[in-house]
């Protein structure tokens, strides 16, 4: 309790504040001219992964300030998420990863095998989006701060993953914008992609009995390239 109250003169002394939660921090984690601070000392976390981040966050921003540049705040980032997937939702989200049991004993990186590496490594499920950092969806989202919880409803369920050989299209984070239509249209090799349904089911995809492979031909790549939200995305 001593050690607290003399930690807590210190700070006042400083003429840092304290909030209930922790120190307070502006959004770039300064606290006053040139003291930054980060993770669980300005807000309590769940996740140590959050105060990673946070720290990642903080050296930017002091990076930053040392050379007289304007800071990075991420805070104001978009972020949306799905609804919690179904038990059938989940095994179709997890289909095409490794099936075989990981290694439960804690071992030093040097411990491991190249074939141990590779295989544990290809449990990464992607949680997040591959394609958020050129996701232009989420740029202007960002950009004009577009509040996700607005017009909050049940949420948006997993509309599942159709994959080929090298490339999946997930028609979930599909805008509609027709870009990859119009480019398989002008592929010599490609059967081509369509609008297929009416209103708020219309979807892009195959047409029936067309396999992701043939729709997209050699346009597989500049589909990908041109997608601006992730929804077609190479493998």
């Amino acid at each position: 309790m001593k050690a607290l109250k003399t930690v807590f003169l210190l700070v006042l002394l400083s003429g840092i504040f304290l909030a209930i939660g922790g120190l307070v921090a502006g959004q770039t984690g300064l606290i006053m001219a040139g003291v930054f601070a980060a993770g669980n000392a300005v807000r309590p976390y769940k996740l140590v992964v959050q105060s990673v981040a946070e720290g990642k966050l903080a050296a930017e921003c002091i990076d930053a300030w040392l050379r007289g540049l304007a800071m990075p705040d991420r805070r104001h980032s978009f972020e949306t998420r799905l609804a919690r997937l179904t038990s059938g939702e989940l095994c179709d989200f997890c289909s095409g990863y490794p099936t075989t049991p990981r290694i439960s004993d804690p071992m030093r990186a040097d411990e491991l095998t190249e074939d141990q590496v590779r295989l544990e490594a290809g449990r990464c499920l992607e949680c997040g989006c591959a394609a958020l950092d050129t996701c232009r969806l989420h740029h202007y989202a960002a950009l004009y701060r577009c509040d996700a919880r607005r017009f909050h409803g049940s949420g948006r369920r997993y509309e599942g993953r159709n994959a080929a050989d090298g490339v999946a299209l997930e028609p979930g984070k599909c805008i509609l914008c027709g870009i990859c239509v119009q480019l398989t249209r002008a592929a010599s090799d490609a059967k081509g992609l369509a609008l297929l349904g009416r209103s708020i089911e219309t979807r892009v995809g195959p047409p029936p009995g067309v396999s992701l492979t043939q729709a997209l031909g050699t346009a597989a790549q500049a589909c990908a390239e041109a997608c601006p939200t992730g929804a077609i995305a190479l493998k």
